[in-house]
């Protein structure tokens, strides 16, 4: 039987130590308990609990989503603004994501809620950032263990100029399971899945490319 040289075995165990740490950092998130509420704001509650702190004239329902309406929120000590989006389909209208926007929109603030975030909840499952980190974004996913629900949340910074970015400090909680059950519930009522876009399909030819690029 072949002998391992000594460096291959303390490579092994590096290798090992390392696949170990990275499957600990994902079950902590796996296994942690969810966030479901911030800002006293709780994902799942009926969106009428909410009403004397909403602005309830500003809701609308959410492009090719029409089973889902976003409502913006007043009065959020900490943050510069936030909104609630609600399902419109079952009942009562459930609370499926919130978004929040701080008020303190520095770099150095985000490390700190950062650190607060991993201290509670783990280490991120994802970075869904850019490499430059202009923008930096941090994902959790929870998966209740008792019933598969499934809730994400997202930590993210913007200081650029781009206006597809909010800037500044924002985050966003979202039950999954919970749009998902509103889709298949306004898809049952319609006969339609409002997830399929409407844009017809584009007929084979010759491209015209001075049609798509800005002159």
């Amino acid at each position: 039987m072949a002998l391992m040289p000594a460096g291959g075995r303390k490579m092994s165990r590096r290798c090992g130590v390392v696949v170990f740490g990275m499957l600990m950092v994902l079950a902590s998130s796996l296994h942690a308990a969810a966030p479901l509420q911030i800002a006293g704001f709780a994902l799942g509650a009926p969106i009428e609990h909410y009403r004397e702190r909403l602005k309830m004239d500003t809701a609308l329902p959410l492009r090719h989503e029409e089973y889902l309406s976003e409502v913006e929120a007043k009065d959020l000590p900490g943050f510069k603004n936030g909104y609630l989006v609600f399902g419109t389909c079952l009942e009562p209208h459930k609370i499926v994501k919130i978004r929040l926007k701080y008020a303190d929109s520095s770099k150095s603030f985000f490390n700190q809620l950062l650190q607060r975030f991993e201290a509670r909840f783990g280490k991120p499952t994802a970075y869904r950032g850019d490499a430059f980190q202009t923008f930096i974004a941090w994902k959790w996913s929870f998966t209740d263990q008792r019933d598969g629900s499934r809730v994400s949340m997202i930590l993210q910074h913007y200081s650029g100029d781009d206006d597809e970015y909010t800037n500044g400090n924002s985050v966003k909680l979202t039950w999954w399971s919970q749009v998902e059950a509103e889709r298949l519930c306004d898809q049952k009522k319609t006969g339609a899945d409002p997830a399929r876009s409407s844009t017809p399909e584009p007929k084979a030819g010759r491209v015209d490319f001075d049609f798509l690029v800005p002159k």
